[in-house]
């Protein structure tokens, strides 16, 4: 007999979760207290537009695609993601401009006009990030922190990688101009954080987004949500809308 299993909240957490107890035979049902799907990645409407309440930007596209392919469905046939050139434009009170990208030959070179100094300086912080990457999103996405004990075994680790500074310090101690470290530093901004006071762990989606590059939902990120609705139908998950839980009963 299939076990029964309720998801609470259909964000991008919510419905991976769903489809992937879905996927291991599990009769799942999603309840969503809003009107319609999406958690943070609502999207709403005023004046005539429609605008996404959350991400607008896709940097590990891979992590959506597996949510399709484990039922062997092809991620295309369900939405669009559509790689960017230019990931941000930083303009300046000096009316000044820097195209960050993906191109290590353009960033390097708009370095270069701005600080020559500089460019050596990127290489390295570019190597750190790397090495935060590696340790706090490839080692470590998975690990379930439910234990003290688990933290305090990641603690010389994260020491090491310098934890204790802001993300601005941490570029800080690579770049000297001041516009750069604050085109580098400002990853912090995507997840609602403030670069001179968040982690320096948070580096790491610099060099996150060097790996897979930056990608955008065609018609917003409200489609990428609308695409897995559609998955979650076709497979039998049953998703139940505008129900609030208000207590959750154990036996």
């Amino acid at each position: 007999m299939n076990k029964k299993s309720i998801v609470i909240g259909s964000g991008f957490g919510g419905i991976a979760s769903a489809l992937r107890l879905k996927a291991k035979n599990h009769n799942v049902t999603l309840v969503e207290k809003h009107p319609d799907l999406g958690g943070r990645a609502r999207i709403f409407k005023k004046n005539g537009f429609t605008y996404d309440g959350g991400p607008t930007v896709i940097t590990a596209p891979y992590l959506i695609d597996e949510l399709f392919e484990l039922f062997k469905k092809n991620p295309k046939d369900y939405i669009e993601l559509s790689p960017l050139k230019v990931w941000y434009q930083f303009i300046f009170e000096d009316k000044s401009k820097f195209n960050y990208s993906g191109n290590e030959i353009e960033m390097k070179k708009q370095i270069e006009e701005i600080n020559k100094e500089d460019v050596e300086g990127y290489e390295k912080l570019v190597n750190f990030t790397k090495k935060i990457f590696d340790k706090g999103f490839t080692e470590l996405a998975d690990v379930p922190f439910d234990k003290p004990s688990i933290m305090m075994k990641q603690l010389p680790a994260l020491l090491k990688l310098k934890s204790y500074k802001s993300v601005y310090s941490l570029v800080s101690s690579y770049v000297k101009n001041e516009k750069l470290r604050r085109i580098l530093s400002m990853h912090p901004l995507l997840v609602g954080g403030n670069p001179f006071t968040t982690t320096s762990i948070y580096g790491l989606i610099l060099y996150l987004e060097k790996k897979w590059g930056i990608h955008y939902s065609m018609g917003g990120t409200g489609n990428i949500i609308k695409g897995f609705e559609k998955l979650m139908n076709e497979v039998g998950i049953e998703i139940i809308k505008g129900r609030e839980v208000n207590k959750i009963i154990t036996d």
